[in-house]
């Protein structure tokens, strides 16, 4: 075979191969699960409506690697300044603390983007803001469905719950696939309807 016939192969082979990578990455932008859906919010009956349909149903569960027994030895938390959105004050915290007041406020701001009106109150973690010394901060959640309506209040400090509420107001699909992680479905529904007020 030629030089001639060999250079013309080769670049054959790397206009399918760019090609390919096209086509892959616009099947990703295609297909990206992480889009936050834009359309209106649902209302309180819709979403009463969705529970009642999805304790109805039967799930097939894999364990979640966060539910398989682990041995390990849990390190002491970093200090670290806590820093109050609302006014700036610094107060003592740890690293974890904070990783975790970002990653809820993360799924807080997904809830708002789908339209939801949610309110994530830190007060509890300043020393300024809550007006006393911070010793066992909580983190309140608010959530109502219609302009006119009191806020729902919660309070929690963890994720998991946040994830919850944002993927069963996200969608059908989202709160079946995280379903179909936990053992405990109850459970899900049950931390569902503390964070909403939600009933069914």
């Amino acid at each position: 075979m030629t030089k001639k016939v060999n250079k013309v192969i080769a670049l054959g082979s790397l206009v399918a191969l760019g090609g390919g990578c096209e086509s892959a990455h616009n099947m990703s932008e295609t297909t990206n699960t992480n889009v936050v859906d834009t359309k209106a919010p649902a209302d309180s009956l819709s979403l009463v409506q969705r529970l009642r349909e999805l304790t109805a149903l039967k799930y097939d569960t894999t364990l979640a690697i966060a539910e398989r027994p682990m041995c390990y030895v849990m390190a002491s938390p970093l200090a670290e300044d806590y820093v109050c959105p609302v006014c700036d004050t610094k107060t003592s915290s740890t690293a974890y603390a904070n990783g975790n007041i970002r990653s809820i406020r993360g799924k807080v701001e997904e809830m708002k983007m789908m339209g939801y009106d949610v309110v994530l109150d830190e007060s509890g973690y300043c020393s300024h803001c809550s007006g006393k010394p911070v010793e066992r901060p909580e983190l309140v959640f608010k959530i109502r469905f219609s302009k006119n309506a009191p806020y729902h209040i919660a309070k929690s400090n963890i994720y998991a719950e946040y994830d919850a509420v944002a993927s069963f107001l996200k969608s059908n699909k989202d709160i079946a696939l995280l379903l179909k992680t936990r053992n405990d479905k109850e459970e899900v529904f049950a931390i569902i309807k503390k964070m909403t007020g939600l009933s069914y």
